[in-house]
């Protein structure tokens, strides 16, 4: 048994891992010139390197996979214009934090207005066949759900992901594809030209007006992020959409003594969902696009599933103030005298979106629980407390990413690596046409076919 001091050290690492951007931001510099020099611009450069080498939680780790910083460096450099306005160097910035394949990086901008605020009136899906036209928008003709998207305004959709994807933070190819898809919708134009192609082979073109992005939406429901229903044959089934604290608001207000407190409502409802499917013989536990979130959620969520105690991850934190560095400490999932672990068999749904706390409680379901079976797509592969980690002098652009190496209770690194399913799903044009969820349909087939 650990010293109580010890306990309360290393959940200080726990609640550290969900500390978001904020609430470790630099004190605001002063403006930003609209226009810098290309000496300023690769000072700034120069500057977000040295950072990197000194707080990186991960930049031994990509350099041994052949992540060459200085050469980046010099590549970039020797691209910049002798001088280029405030918003154009924000995209080479982006672009290089991009290409650290740290899925927690981020850079933010203060003072550029976001121009991308208006979206394309209907979804995409990534099938084998390429991406197609999920749901559409009330009230539009073409497209229609399935048909394929070629181009837009004469660019075709390959070249557009490939070059989302340069300015996408990402741990793993498969994630900076998911993520870029999702912001191809996102436009500061009021009308694109879009080419389709139909099922049937027929291509045609289409204008079409996008809308406003929505900025405000309304309070979330209480279980908007959770649900849970009995299918046939005895299988529960529960969805966990995100591991994320509801009230943002006061999570970030909250000490990290208060925090479990605060999710004490959250907590409730994962103990209802799980009591009501308690007596199924089977679970699909679908975390298919929780892009993470609190590890006290997913703690919760694991100790309905794993025997108190068990490690849920190992932490390699670094040297700061008061608390040594010291490698792979063991996490361990509380003991609840309440909780009784589900008894039953256990299919876990995952995608390249399963990513940061929910990639943590993949992780440690696949070391921990053998018997337990993942379907659908590898997991985004990151996790590592995101933290402020400069300031660039010159552009007044804050940069940041993972500060601490996170293991699995194997002692393997998830970041980068994150978990494989047992068996690998693609998504058809026929299942975006049927609205087939063809995840779920293998986990049923698996558990029917027992």
């Amino acid at each position: 048994m650990w010293p109580r001091c010890y306990h309360v050290l290393v959940r200080g690492w726990v609640v550290w891992l969900v500390v978001l951007v904020s609430a470790n931001a630099a004190v605001a510099a002063p403006a930003a010139p609209d226009r810098l020099q290309r000496g300023d611009m690769a000072a700034d450069l120069e500057q977000l390197v040295v950072a990197a080498k000194q707080g990186w939680a991960y930049f031994d780790h990509r350099r041994a996979l052949g992540l060459d910083l200085d050469a980046l460096l010099a590549t970039t450099i020797d691209g910049l214009p002798p001088a280029a306005e405030r918003a154009d160097f924000a995209l080479v910035v982006r672009r290089f934090v991009a290409a650290l394949e740290d899925g927690h990086a981020w850079v933010a901008t203060p003072g550029l207005t976001e121009q991308r605020d208006r979206v394309w009136p209907f979804q995409l899906v990534d099938t084998r066949e390429g991406v197609v036209v999920g749901r559409v928008s009330v009230g539009l003709a073409r497209p229609r759900r399935g048909d394929a998207l070629v181009a837009v305004d004469g660019v075709a959709t390959g070249d557009l992901l490939a070059a989302a994807g340069q300015r996408t933070p990402a741990s793993t190819p498969a994630m900076r594809r998911a993520l870029a898809l999702q912001s191809l919708r996102l436009t500061s134009a009021r009308s694109h030209t879009f080419t389709f192609r139909r099922p049937s082979g027929r291509p045609f073109t289409s204008d079409l007006a996008t809308t406003p992005l929505a900025r405000t939406a309304p309070s979330p429901a209480p279980l908007e992020w959770l649900s849970w229903k009995h299918l046939p044959g005895g299988i529960g089934y529960l969805r966990i959409a995100s591991l994320a604290a509801r009230d943002r608001t006061q999570w970030m207000k909250a000490l990290p003594a208060d925090r479990d407190q605060l999710l004490a409502g959250q907590y409730a409802s994962l103990d209802d969902a799980f009591a009501s499917i308690s007596a199924s013989r089977a679970l699909i536990l679908d975390l298919r696009g929780d892009t993470g979130g609190t590890d006290l959620l997913g703690m919760r969520v694991a100790q309905h599933l794993l025997p108190g105690g068990t490690t849920f991850y190992q932490l390699e934190p670094p040297a700061a103030g008061a608390v040594p560095a010291t490698p792979h400490v063991a996490v361990t999932i509380p003991t609840t005298a309440t909780i009784t672990p589900f008894p039953g068999r256990v299919i876990v749904l995952i995608d390249s979106l399963s990513f940061s706390a929910t990639d943590n409680l993949v992780a440690c379901l696949r070391a921990t629980r053998p018997e337990t079976t993942f379907i659908g797509r590898p997991t985004g592969g990151g996790t590592g407390a995101p933290r402020h980690a400069t300031t660039l002098a010159h552009s007044g652009f804050e940069v940041g990413f993972s500060t601490i190496r996170v293991y699995d209770p194997a002692g393997q690194l998830i970041e980068g690596r994150g978990t494989t399913p047992d068996l690998l799903v693609t998504t058809t044009r026929a299942d975006v046409l049927r609205q087939r969820d063809s995840d779920l349909r293998a986990a049923l087939r698996m558990l029917r076919s027992r």
